[in-house]
This record gives C-alpha cells, structure tokens and sequence, in this order.
C-alpha cells in the first residue's frame, strides 16, 4: 500500500453527552485510507441514535451487551483490517482533521517494522508528554495514543479480559517482550485530546493492584533488576494514591 492503512476504533457504553464530538473529529479526517468501527455496549441513553446517525460514515457498528470495555475491544480487533488499529474511545478525539494524515505521511510510512507508534496527548486540554519508560520503568502510556501494528502483533493483538482495568497494560508488556528492539517509536506531537476522568483513573486502587499482577506474571522475562524496579514501583504508585 502507498499509504498506510489504519483502522479506527470506538467503544462506547452510555455516553450521548460525549460520543458526537468523538465521532465527528474521526469522520472529519482529512485521510481517506481508513475504516472506522463503533463498538456500542448496548446503551440505552441515546448514544445508539447518535451512532447511526453517522452510518454512512462508518464501516461497522455493533451495538449490544459485552463483558466490559476490553471484550469490546477485542470485538472490533477480530474484524479490523487495517495494517494499523488506534482506539479513540468516547469522550476522545483527534486534535485535528490532519491527524491521521501526518502520521501516516511521516510515521507510519516506512515503519513497518515497529511494534507501536505513539502519540503525546492534552490530558484534558494539558499538553503531557507520553514515555514508556522511564529509567527500567514500563510505564502505561494511554492507549488512545497507540498505533499498533496489527500485522507484525498478529499473534498477541488481544486484550486479557480477566483484567478489569489494566489489560491495556498487559499488551504493552506483552508486546515489549515479544519485541523489545523494535517496540515504539514516537511522534512526539499531542495528536490525541484525552478526557481524564475514566473507569482505569477513578479506580486507581483496582488499576494498580492489577498492574502489580502483571509485573509478577511477567518476573521471568523481566530480569531480576527490571521485575524489582517495576514491582517497587507499582507499590510505591499503591501508597501514594
């Protein structure tokens, strides 16, 4: 393909206050070499009309009951297409109409061997820029901002529903680990609005704790160094919040 051609995915559950503005900065794109899938977890606030009003617009809408946001994501992964998947979540939205056309033209293009690319994001209209390490620290960098490439993480593109709130987490550290030479590369533009305020942020204590489970599921490719770094700090993140 001369250019790279991405997917974008919504999920959604009762959301008609934000779900508009998602949807509108995604089928506003300047970029064409894309689909866009909305995976509704069968809302019954008005969010389902606001969806297919835009029906033209979109190339799947699923609208039904599921077993939390992951299992609604991996809905839409097993029928994604493109050679790269962003999640841009209700009450997100791109910052631009060009979003998806920089960073095709100068990220995606070429790059197909990285894992991921990753944004920076306005967390709530604050410019934060996204690291995924920090020293030996995998940190968890919002998973709006993520590009994954879904032809290089065909066999680990799956999100782990036993994890509640942090299975985005789980891939991040699946995917490392697969493939820690060639993982991210990153952008460094905020081409992702994130609206603070989610399940993972008002249930932080459940999100740390799950977190922690990871890392000790994960010991054995950590390294005794990165698993003890990663574990202190997890608790350290338990304390404090």
């Amino acid at each position: 393909m001369s250019r790279s051609f991405i997917t974008v995915i919504t999920v959604v559950f009762n959301d008609v206050n934000t779900i508009e503005n998602t949807i509108k900065s995604i089928v506003t794109q300047s970029y064409e070499n894309y689909e866009f899938i909305v995976i509704d977890g069968g809302s019954t606030d008005g969010t389902v009309e606001i969806i297919r009003s835009y029906r033209d617009q979109i190339n799947y809408i699923i609208s039904e009951s599921d077993n939390g946001i992951y299992d609604a994501m991996n809905k839409a992964l097993r029928i994604a297409k493109g050679e790269w998947v962003n999640f841009i979540n209700s009450g997100d939205f791109y910052t631009s109409t060009h979003v998806l056309s920089n960073i095709s033209k100068y990220y995606l293009k070429g790059n197909s061997a990285y894992s991921i690319v990753h944004t920076d994001i306005l967390e709530g209209g604050v410019y934060t820029s996204q690291n995924i390490f920090s020293g030996y620290i995998l940190k968890n960098i919002c998973h709006q901002s993520i590009f994954y490439n879904r032809f290089k993480l065909k066999k680990v593109l799956k999100y782990n529903t036993k994890y509640k709130l942090a299975a985005d987490f789980d891939l991040l550290v699946a995917i490392y680990y697969m493939d820690p030479d060639l993982f991210s590369l990153k952008t460094n533009e905020a081409d992702i609005y994130y609206l603070p305020g989610g399940i993972s942020h008002t249930n932080k204590t459940v999100t740390i704790k799950e977190r922690i489970k990871i890392i000790v599921s994960n010991r054995r490719n950590l390294g005794l160094n990165r698993y003890v770094l990663n574990l202190l700090n997890g608790f350290k993140n338990a304390i404090i919040k």
